[in-house]
C-alpha cells in the first residue's frame, strides 16, 4: 500500500513505495468531516457514554470494521521551555480499568459533575469497553479504512438527531493509537483492509500465466493460434 496525505501518520514508515507494482494500492489519506446517519451506528449510538468533561471524551474509531472503544484526555497546544511548539494531541486509553484509573485521579478538571442524572462509576467505563459488533460496511460505504465517532461532540445533544459527525482519515498517532498498536501491525490491518476489501476494480489477486492469458482469449495451450483440426470456421 501507498499512502498519499498532507500529514505523516506513524505506520507511514512500513509503506511500499514501488508505483510500478500494479497490485500496490493507493490510500488517499486526506483528513475530512463526514456525516453518519444513526442507523448505521445503533451500538455505538446506544452504547455511548458522555463523559461531561473539558478536556475529557469518550470516542469510538471504526479502524478496517473493528470498532475500537477508547477515552481520551485532550492535550492543549503549547509552547515549552526553550520556544517549541506542542500540537494538540489526546492521550488515550483502551480499557477500562486504565482509563478509570486515569480519570479519577486526574486533578487538571472536576469529575463531580453528574451526567445523564448519575455520577460516572467504574461499571459505566467497562459497559463501554465491551465488544462491539464489526462495521466493515460503515467503512465501505464511506470508502476509507479509518472514521472516528465523537460523541460527546454538540451534534450528540439530543434523541431527535439522526445524523452523527464523524472524520474520515483521521491522524491516528494525534489521538494515542501508538500506545493500542504497534506501527507494523497498524500497517497492515489498514493495508490488508483497503488492498482486499475496499478494492473497486477488477484486478487479478495473482499475475497470469501464458497459458490462462491464452484461455482468457480462447485459444488451447496445445494449438495456440492455430485452429484445433478438424475445426471449421463459423460463417
Amino acid at each position: 500500500m501507498r499512502i498519499i496525505s498532507k500529514e505523516r501518520d506513524y505506520y507511514d514508515g512500513y509503506q511500499n513505495h514501488d508505483k510500478k507494482d500494479r497490485f500496490n494500492k493507493l490510500y488517499i489519506r486526506n483528513a475530512r468531516e463526514i456525516w453518519i446517519n444513526v442507523d448505521r451506528i445503533k451500538e455505538i449510538n446506544q452504547r455511548r457514554m458522555r463523559i461531561r468533561s473539558v478536556y475529557w471524551e469518550a470516542m469510538f474509531m471504526v479502524l478496517a470494521g473493528k470498532v475500537v472503544p477508547f477515552i481520551s484526555k485532550r492535550i492543549p497546544g503549547a509552547y515549552q521551555a526553550g520556544g517549541s511548539y506542542i500540537e494538540e494531541h489526546y492521550k488515550s486509553y483502551f480499557n477500562a480499568d486504565d482509563a478509570w484509573a486515569a480519570y479519577g485521579v486526574d486533578k487538571d478538571d472536576d469529575h463531580a459533575r453528574k451526567w445523564w442524572g448519575g455520577r460516572m462509576k467504574h461499571k459505566d467505563f467497562v459497559e463501554f469497553f465491551r465488544p462491539y459488533a464489526d462495521l466493515s460496511e460503515l467503512n465501505i460505504y464511506r470508502d476509507t479504512p479509518v472514521i472516528l465517532v465523537r460523541p460527546d461532540t454538540p451534534q450528540y445533544a439530543g434523541p431527535t438527531d439522526y445524523t452523527r459527525t464523524a472524520y474520515a482519515n483521521i491522524n491516528l498517532k494525534r489521538y494515542g493509537f501508538t500506545k493500542y498498536m504497534d506501527a507494523p501491525t497498524m500497517y497492515q490491518e489498514i493495508d490488508v483492509f483497503v488492498s482486499n476489501v475496499l478494492i473497486n476494480d477488477d484486478m487479478p489477486t495473482t499475475p497470469m500465466t501464458e497459458k490462462e492469458k491464452m484461455q482468457q482469449h480462447g485459444f488451447t495451450h496445445e494449438y495456440s493460434f492455430r485452429k484445433e483440426p478438424g475445426k471449421k470456421d463459423k460463417l
